[in-house]
């Protein structure tokens, strides 16, 4: 009789040991504080942009492979929200001389994260290509401002600073926008700007954990297809949408294949 009194006393103490331990689990759980997030992934949300810019946009339709413009929208730490700047300060305190930032990585050799919202619309400047510079001289209403785009996030993963771009020229970051052709290939529909005189051009940083906010400008053509930012040798992911077919050539290079052809036909 003993014997089974105190085993029923031992079962006892257990299940109370155990309802105590499970109930210290709980509690704990439900204090514990959130985990800082300290990287991107596919799970994480993009920040809500505010663009407060109030002028008119449009798609952007090109005919030929166009000069890749993108520039510096916000250069901070991240935030759940984030008001973009269209103008050159936003990065001049991230400007560093040559020597200083040789000992940087640069984008091409660092970890860093490259993410496209097409839930979101941004304006982006428009940059003048040649061919609409003639446009606009002959009318100046052709002209156009700004285009609608997707908001395009940059991110340092790295434990130190690391070069993203350079002032001057057609643009801060050297992100290039390709797409699928007829026959499934990926082709560039932008090229690099490329600048002649290097004065006055001075190396972005971006710090460690801070990301930069740029924009990819929205395309429209008779052409539907997939598309993808290239930033050195990383790729964003794809998106749908549509350009014109010939945007996969360079204007001179059709040019001259007329020329080629009418030569040909006479001799």
């Amino acid at each position: 009789m003993k014997n089974q009194t105190r085993r029923l006393q031992f079962c006892f103490q257990t299940t109370l040991a155990i309802l105590f331990f499970v109930f210290l689990s709980i509690f704990f759980s439900f204090n514990k504080k959130p985990q800082l997030r300290h990287t991107l992934d596919e799970k994480s949300t993009f920040p809500i942009i505010l663009d407060t810019l109030s002028v008119p946009t449009s798609f952007r339709t090109r005919t030929w492979v166009t000069t890749a413009n993108y520039n510096i929208l916000y250069l901070g730490y991240e935030k759940d929200s984030l008001f973009l700047q269209h103008n050159t300060s936003v990065y001049t305190k991230n400007i560093q001389a040559h020597d200083t930032a040789r000992r940087h990585k640069m984008y091409h050799e660092a970890k860093i994260q490259l993410e496209i919202d097409v839930s979101q619309e941004v304006k982006e400047n428009a940059a003048i290509d040649f061919d609409e510079l003639i446009l606009f001289i002959q009318d100046t209403s052709n002209l156009i401002k700004y285009y609608k785009a997707y908001p395009v996030l940059i991110k340092n993963q790295e434990k130190k600073p690391i070069i993203i771009g350079h002032t001057g020229g057609e643009g801060e970051i050297p992100l290039l926008l390709e797409a699928k052709d007829q026959d499934g290939l990926w082709k560039p529909i932008e090229e690099a700007y490329t600048s002649y005189c290097g004065f006055g051009v001075h190396p972005i940083i971006l710090k460690p954990q801070e990301i930069i906010v740029t924009a990819v400008k929205i395309y429209q053509g008779t052409f539907k297809t997939q598309l993808r930012l290239k930033y050195g040798t990383i790729y964003s992911k794809i998106i749908q949408g549509s350009i014109n077919p010939s945007q996969f050539k360079h204007q001179y290079e059709e040019a001259c294949l007329k020329i080629n052809q009418k030569n040909n036909i006479k001799n």
